[in-house]
């Protein structure tokens, strides 16, 4: 009988996250970061946005107005976005929105209506910062979340997890996500300080979301929409 032998093939994180981050400009994870928003304030909108005619009709429905508003702060040494969608509760935290991807059996979210692979938000934290603070209030119960990405690239354990505390479900008109991220990198912090980032990515945001703009959220760059 034939011995057989396992070889250790386990991911390390640090390794993973350099593959995640490497190809995406910084500009670009930063539309990472307001994909999450746009997601979860047209989620209640799904039912609209099946077909490409149905976009088209939504584009031309002069009726519709922007309900949510997602704010956007950066500085050298700090990102903030929050905004004021429906929010992500701590169920669809817990079981999706942390994983990084999916099969490739399984369908695509619901709520990833602008991600392909499902490592959007993920891919933009670990390139920006090392301290992150997510908090998302739900109307059946948010979360927070504070990851040490150096400390977390440590641990070796299997499963890969992130810890989340529940936050008490939520009024409608007090819903929201905010993602603040600290500890900024070396290159992200020069880049964000080199006088002409912060145009370039108001333009990327106005070019990617102008659909999304005239009819679901507003948009605010540093204080200015």
């Amino acid at each position: 009988m034939v011995q057989r032998l396992r070889a250790d093939a386990s991911p390390e994180k640090h390794l993973f996250i350099s593959l995640i981050t490497r190809d995406i400009s910084i500009v670009a994870a930063f539309l990472d970061l307001i994909d999450n928003s746009i997601n979860a304030a047209v989620r209640p909108a799904a039912s609209r946005l099946q077909t490409a005619q149905d976009y088209l009709t939504v584009q031309q429905d002069t009726s519709m107005h922007p309900a949510v508003d997602i704010s956007l702060k950066i500085g050298p040494n700090r990102v903030e976005i929050k905004d004021t969608a429906p929010g992500i509760s701590a169920k669809t935290a817990t079981e999706h929105v942390f994983k990084f991807g999916r099969a490739a059996t399984e369908d695509p979210h619901v709520d990833d209506r602008l991600s392909v692979y499902g490592i959007g938000l993920k891919r933009a934290i670990f390139k920006i910062g090392n301290k992150i603070a997510i908090s998302s209030d739900h109307i059946e119960g948010g979360f927070d979340l504070k990851l040490d990405v150096a400390d977390w690239a440590t641990k070796t354990q299997q499963p890969w997890t992130f810890d989340l505390t529940p936050r008490p479900p939520a009024k409608i008109d007090k819903c929201g996500t905010m993602i603040t991220i600290e500890e900024l990198y070396d290159d992200v912090s020069h880049r964000l300080s080199d006088g002409v980032f912060e145009s370039q990515l108001r333009e990327a945001i106005s070019n990617t979301y102008a659909f999304y703009m005239t009819r679901f959220v507003n948009i605010s760059l540093s204080g200015t929409q």
